[in-house]
């Protein structure tokens, strides 16, 4: 398994542990500091909050949930979050 972090000590502590738990299992690939260009979650996070959920604000965390995953469910099905890669540089 790939795993894309960025340089957060606590990353670098956790891959220790998993490479010597599972060493064949992962594989660690760390992204510069602050690079939002280079991870697709915040290239969706970045659609939610500006095209799905602009000056959203909710008034329970149940409508918070809903908001939220329905606005993914729409990335997901208009093939938005395929973009998200393609914008990493990275395949879908």
């Amino acid at each position: 398994m790939l795993v894309l972090w960025d340089n957060l000590p606590s990353h670098h502590a956790v891959a220790d542990y998993f490479e010597g738990e599972h060493p064949a299992w992962f594989e660690f690939e760390y992204v510069p500091a602050y690079s939002p260009e280079l991870n697709p979650v915040e290239q969706c996070w970045n659609r939610m909050k500006n095209e799905y959920l602009p000056n959203f604000v909710p008034t329970t965390e149940e409508e918070l949930v809903s908001v939220v995953a329905m606005a993914a469910k729409q990335i997901n099905d208009e093939q938005k979050g395929t973009a998200c890669f393609n914008t990493a540089g990275l395949p879908p």
